[in-house]
């Protein structure tokens, strides 16, 4: 058998994501469990892209082709430098236009416990009409009060 996504992310730095009884410099790997799903899809063509956003593995996407009624392969989409936010995603929903992707963010699970601090809950992307997403850069759009 061979995976093909979304899959959890291996972690080599001990206490960051988990920690195997059997290695305790943590080359397990994380649960890797799906906590939220979104899909767009045209209307016409039945064309479209599922969104999943994973515990502790980022964003996953898989296009759909409406014509040949075929799945795409799975790629993850928060690896980008324009994302900053952390891997644990909470929740992902799309506008009613389907033009902009929104991330709530979850803590971090941990050997430990599941905790973090979350300075920026929430991140934005716009879509293409491939499905892509184009990650905000929401961290310079802070106001002090």
């Amino acid at each position: 058998m061979r995976p093909i996504g979304p899959a959890p992310i291996q972690d080599p730095f001990r206490k960051r994501l988990n920690l195997p009884p059997d290695d305790l410099w943590g080359k397990g790997y994380t649960a890797g469990a799906m906590n939220t799903l979104a899909i767009a899809q045209d209307a016409d063509t039945f064309n479209g892209t599922l969104y999943g956003g994973s515990v502790n593995g980022g964003i996953w996407m898989r296009t759909y082709d409406g014509k040949s009624k075929s799945w795409g392969s799975w790629k993850l989409t928060t690896n980008t430098e324009a994302y900053s936010g952390c891997q644990s995603i909470a929740k992902i929903s799309l506008s009613t236009d389907q033009q902009w992707l929104i991330a709530g963010l979850g803590g971090v699970s941990s050997y430990l416990s599941a905790r973090g601090e979350i300075k920026d809950p929430i991140f934005i992307a716009s879509r293409k009409k491939n499905g892509h997403l184009t990650w905000l850069d929401v961290l310079s759009h802070h106001v002090d009060q």
